[in-house]
């Protein structure tokens, strides 16, 4: 018998959906595979990733650790070498990169690493700085000079750059002791030279004696010790000057400069400023005039302008006797 037409769509519409739910099964499972599948692959992405980013970080922290090791007791082994406020900032951006290795990221410990090479190189700049001021006040100190001079000219392309500041500290130790030596013989020198002359004069014998220094002589007492050797200046020595401030423009911060010359010459002392850290060769204003052999005297350092350039002084001690006149230079201050 026939089936009446709503039955026979009804009965279609059956077989469909029986079809239908059960292809749908097997596609939804393999969409979930799938999505399991994507999600093991990001989670093993970033397992890698993380596993990279800690090999890179401790690779960064030896880094740093081995840098640091490398710089520990260099300020102290320089000492008076360098300036101390430079000594000082080179230890303090030690300090800060020990505490970026302990507990910082890469960035960080970059950033740290940074600020130590940063300030390595203020520390050559001192110490090149302090050795040319020390070679331009120490005329006495002879091929000692030189060979400062020379570990000076290295700085700039040495590899070992620690190595290179400990020869320039102890080569800087030799001329302070040459320059002492060179004082102390000349001034033995001119102590001998002076007994000798006066020992000739006080037996020369005059017109009115009998001509062989037997009778009649009687001792002249001539010639002064001042004169009998050149004049010159043995050191010139500044004191630290003050700070100028945040807010400083055209400020003067006074220092002190303290000179040697060579017993009994009197000294005049100059300054001039400069644009640049360079020897000035002129336009010098006189600030004391007939002091003594040694001295101190108070230096007017005028600070900055706002978007001017720094101002630097030149100091000139001359020295003075009967037999002339001699000149020595401090600058770059």
């Amino acid at each position: 018998m026939a089936l009446p037409t709503w039955a026979r769509v009804a009965s279609v519409a059956a077989s469909v959906l029986i079809v239908l739910g059960a292809v749908s099964i097997p596609v939804a499972a393999v969409a979930l595979d799938d999505r399991n599948r994507q999600l093991a692959l990001e989670a093993e992405a970033a397992a890698k990733q993380a596993a990279a980013d800690a090999e890179s970080l401790a690779r960064a922290a030896a880094d740093a650790a081995r840098l640091n090791a490398d710089y520990a007791g260099l300020t102290a082994a320089l000492a008076d070498a360098v300036h101390p406020d430079v000594a000082a900032a080179f230890d303090a951006a030690r300090v800060d990169l020990s505490f970026a290795t302990a507990d910082g990221e890469v960035d960080e410990i970059a950033s740290a690493m940074d600020a130590v090479a940063d300030a390595l190189g203020e520390l050559v700049a001192s110490a090149k700085d302090r050795a040319e001021k020390l070679i331009a006040a120490s005329p006495l100190a002879g091929d000692s000079r030189d060979a400062l001079a020379d570990a000076v000219a290295r700085l700039a392309a040495a590899d070992d750059v620690v190595e290179a500041l400990t020869r320039v500290k102890g080569a800087s130790d030799t001329v302070i002791a040459a320059q002492k030596a060179g004082k102390a013989a000349a001034e033995v020198a001119a102590k001998a030279e002076a007994e000798a002359e006066t020992e000739t004069d006080d037996w020369s014998g005059g017109d009115g004696g009998a001509g062989d220094g037997s009778d009649g002589d009687t001792p002249s007492g001539g010639g002064s010790t001042q004169d009998l050797y050149p004049p010159g200046i043995i050191g010139m020595l500044p004191a630290p000057r003050g700070e100028c401030g945040d807010d400083a423009n055209g400020q003067v911060v006074p220092f002190e400069m303290s000179w040697e010359a060579r017993e009994g010459n009197t000294v005049d002392i100059l300054y001039a400023y400069t644009d640049a850290n360079v020897q000035a060769t002129g336009g010098f204003t006189l600030l004391a005039s007939g002091r003594g052999a040694v001295g101190t005297v108070s230096v007017p350092m005028r600070c900055g302008f706002e978007n001017g350039p720094r101002p630097y002084v030149t100091v000139k001690a001359v020295a003075y006797n009967s037999l002339g006149s001699a000149a020595a230079y401090y600058w770059g201050l």
